[in-house]
């Protein structure tokens, strides 16, 4: 399940699964909110996301398994500001992008040509300014690209300093912009802040 807390830490909310009609998640791989404030919860084993406001019990059901050749295994979702929805398909290192309505619209390959196909793509969010940033885990390397999958840059975690020897896994960016990146390593989990330019 997926639980919500306020600003100050306190318990509110909670979502499945229950088993019920509205809620049928077995394993929520990735969650994220939208500027509405609908929360996302993206199903890895049966290939669907359900939307539901957080204040609310209102759920869409929006399937994206098996439909325009598309059969995605679910590793990461994030949302633009116009509610486009954004997978991360770990069995075909993909980016995959969603309508609104649920219909999967466009897909590519990050990285393309450049590393092996065994893929380690871990994560995906948007920053500020509307990128989509995309983690490969084993090459430890980033890469931001507009809405439609056209690089704007793409740089490899830098080999010395807090994050030598660790390879990143998950992202997110702080309120300047900055990069911070959950990375693993023979010590264990590491948090890794780095600037938007690397």
């Amino acid at each position: 399940g997926v639980s919500a807390y306020d600003a100050s830490g306190r318990f509110f909310r909670r979502w499945g699964p229950t088993g019920g009609a509205s809620d049928r998640t077995r394993y929520v791989r990735a969650i994220a909110v939208d500027e509405l404030g609908r929360l996302y919860r993206a199903d890895y084993d049966g290939q669907f996301i359900l939307r539901t406001p957080i204040d609310g019990d209102a759920t869409d059901t929006l399937w994206v398994s098996r439909t325009r050749d598309y059969d995605t295994a679910i590793e990461s979702i994030a949302v633009d500001r116009a509610g486009w929805i954004y997978l991360l398909d770990r069995s075909a290192g993909r980016v995959v992008k969603i309508s609104p309505e649920g219909d999967p619209a466009a897909g590519w390959i990050p990285f393309a040509g450049e590393r092996e196909e065994d893929y380690g793509l871990s994560d995906l969010a948007f920053d500020a300014r509307g990128r989509l940033w995309v983690v490969d885990s084993r090459g430890g390397r980033l890469e931001a690209t507009d809405s439609s999958g056209n690089r704007i840059a793409a740089w490899s975690l830098p080999q010395d300093g807090p994050a030598r020897n660790y390879q990143p896994y998950r992202l997110d960016f702080d309120d300047d912009g900055n990069l911070l990146l959950l990375a693993r390593g023979n010590s264990g989990p590491r948090v890794i802040k780095l600037s938007p330019g690397g």
